[in-house]
Order: C-alpha cells, then structure tokens, then sequence
C-alpha cells in the first residue's frame, strides 16, 4: 500500500485512515479518527506543495434491517487533498462520501460559471466536506430523541398494576423494553463519541487553515481562508450544541432505564410474594395431612395395644376349642390333655421357627442393597 501511495506522490500517512475501511465483522475503527498535515518545500526553500488528510464521521439513513431496527448509521468518510502552490492543481482522494455532499460536489462542478479547464481552490473540498455534516447528526438525534420519547410514554412506574404483575408476558416485555433502551442508549453514546471526533478534527484543521496564508506570504501569494475560518467555526458551534442535546437525551434514557428497573425489580418481588404465598399454601395442607396422619397413627396404636392385651386370652380360647386339653370336672378341677397336643405343637414350633428365618433373611437382604445403594451414590459424589 505505501509503495502504491507513493507511485501516487500521497504522504504515507495517509495509509492507516485508509486501512479503516474495508469489510469488518463488527463497527471495528468507528472510534479512529485523525488530522494530519505536512508541507514540503523545494530545493530553492520556497514552498511547493501542502498536503493534508482526515476522518469525518457523519449519519445517514440505510435500508438494512438489524436485530434492534435502526433506519440510521454511523459512518466515515476520509479526504486528502495534496495542494501544489506553483501550478495550482488541487489533487484529491475522496471516500465513502455521503449522499449530502456527493450531492453537493456534484451540483458545484456542474455550475455553469466554473472555468473550463476546471480548477479548484485549496479551500473548497473542505467546505463542502464540513458544510454537509451538521444535516444528517441533527435528523440522527432527532430520530433517537423520538425513540426513546415513545419508549418513555409507554413504560413508566405508575402503569404498573401489582394486581397483574403476575400475568403472563408482562415481565418478558419489560425485559425486551430493557433491551430496546439499552440499545439506544448505546447509540446515544457512540453519536456524542463520534461528534467529539469530529469537534477535534476541524479544530486541528482550522489551526492549519490559518497557517496556510501565513506560509503563502513567504512566497508573495494571497491566501483566502476567512471563508473556510467561518464555516469551521459555524459547525464546531453546531456540533458542540448536538453533542449538549445527546447528553440530554442520555439523561433522559438514564431516567427511563432506572424506572425498567424498578419496574422489574417490583415484578420480581410480586412474582416471589405469589410464590411464598403458593408455598405457605402447600406447608398448611401438608400440616393437616400430618395432623391426620397423628390422629390415626394414635388410634392404631390404641388398636394394636388392645390387640395385644387380647392375644393372650384369644390363644388360651382356641387352645381350649382344638379338644386337646380337657377339663375335669367330676373330681373336682383337673386338667388333661391328650396325645394330639404334642402333635400340634410339634406342628406349629417348626412352622414358628420357619417364618421367623424367611424374616430374618429378608431383612438381612434389605439392609445389605440398602448399603451397597449408599456406598455407590457416596463414591459417585467423590
């Protein structure tokens, strides 16, 4: 590139404003911006050529659709003009002009009281770069101003009704809000940002435009540049009052952001109070089911303790009934029991003793998985 910039007698300098353009994956060098001048004298130290590049950044609309839609952009535009003080001729690299002063460029070569061949003052391609910034930040602030005043007559504290906070969607649209005025707020920050540049940008040239005639006189030529004084120092005012009104603006969006998230933070605290509420529910229900549950575990413990105050009693009945033990009662009060009682205990023992082992030996079972359960989740954990 700098050997091709050379071939074309272009000061290198001019490389990396060059290197700002091209295809990026993101508003990679929005934020670069620059002056750069340098004069050259010739071997008899007279004062042969000026040369002179910078960046301006400007607004203007566009087709193209994003996630957030913005009809606006940010853009650059980068002029070096290279002066010869002998000849006269005014070299010029323009690129990314916008549309205003493509515009204007165009409506100015074409009047009809421009001298054929056509020559151009030092000045003029300045004039007509600066003279079409101002439009496009203007009608760009204005578009953000309205942006955020719909946002701001949409969503505020006192349109929040606590009784549907709970309402489905509402808390996801206060959220999108959010992300809306984030997104403008940002945009709000990059255009007082890329004024700031530009402020800094024509200051550095009006200091040269001034120098300009004082070189000049060295060589007996008169210089001109009380125009391009004026209008320099017209924009700055201009720019410096769009920047004041892009701090207010951000102000503003601060306010409504504050009260988004207040709003939220508020729909939180409704949607946590429905939950305790919903949970303090279930507690109580659980607590009458557990009250329930002590009623009749009580009664079943009554049960169970006359059941058992009765089983002795109950056995020594169905003892008596099987017919193996007999009451005496001509001699008195005997007591005789027959053959067929060691049958049935010789019965019942063995079958006794058979259910205690199945027992036994299903719990042993039951404790030995519950302890391999427990050892494979603690190593799992580990």
């Amino acid at each position: 590139m700098n050997h091709m910039l050379g071939s074309l007698k272009v000061f290198p300098q001019f490389a990396r404003y060059l290197q700002s353009f091209g295809i990026k994956d993101f508003a990679q060098d929005e934020g670069f911006s620059g002056f750069d001048f340098k004069a050259k004298w010739d071997s008899h130290g007279d004062l042969g050529v000026v040369e002179s590049c910078y960046h301006l950044k400007y607004a203007e609309m566009h087709g193209d659709a994003g996630t957030f839609y913005n009809p606006w952009s940010v853009r650059q535009a980068a002029i070096y003009q290279r002066f010869d003080i002998k000849t006269g001729s005014n070299d010029c690299i323009l690129i990314r002009l916008s549309d205003c002063m493509r515009d204007d460029l165009g409506e100015f070569l074409r009047r009809p009281d421009q001298p054929r061949p056509f020559k151009m003052d030092w000045d003029c391609i300045h004039l007509l770069a600066v003279a079409s910034l101002t439009a496009g930040w203007r009608k760009y602030i204005n578009y953000l101003d309205r942006e955020v005043s719909k946002m701001f007559d949409t969503v505020i504290v006192s349109q929040v009704d606590p009784k549907k906070v709970e309402e489905k969607g509402l808390a996801e649209t206060a959220l999108n809000y959010m992300k809306r005025l984030q997104y403008l707020m940002d945009q709000i920050a990059r255009t007082q940002h890329m004024l700031a540049l530009n402020i800094k940008v024509m200051q550095m040239m009006r200091v040269r435009s001034t120098q300009i005639p004082e070189l000049l006189a060295h060589e007996r030529k008169e210089v001109d540049a009380s125009n391009l004084d004026i209008v320099l120092e017209s924009n700055i005012a201009d720019h410096e009052f769009a920047s004041l009104n892009a701090g207010s603006l951000w102000a503003r969006a601060s306010i409504l952001s504050n009260q988004l998230r207040d709003t939220i933070s508020f729909q939180n605290g409704e949607s946590m109070k429905a939950i305790t509420r919903s949970t303090n529910e279930g507690n109580q229900a659980l607590f009458g089911l557990s009250a329930k549950a002590m009623i009749e575990t009580r009664t079943m413990k009554v049960l169970a303790i006359l059941g058992t105050i009765f089983v002795p009693a109950s056995f020594v009945a169905d003892l008596l009934q099987t017919g193996y033990i007999n009451v005496l009662q001509t001699s008195g009060f005997a007591v005789s029991a027959t053959k067929g009682l060691w049958l049935y205990f010789s019965i019942a023992a063995p079958l006794i003793m058979a259910t205690m082992m199945v027992f036994l030996y299903s719990e042993v079972l039951n404790r030995r998985r519950l302890a391999k359960t427990l050892a494979m989740e603690q190593s799992e954990f580990a």
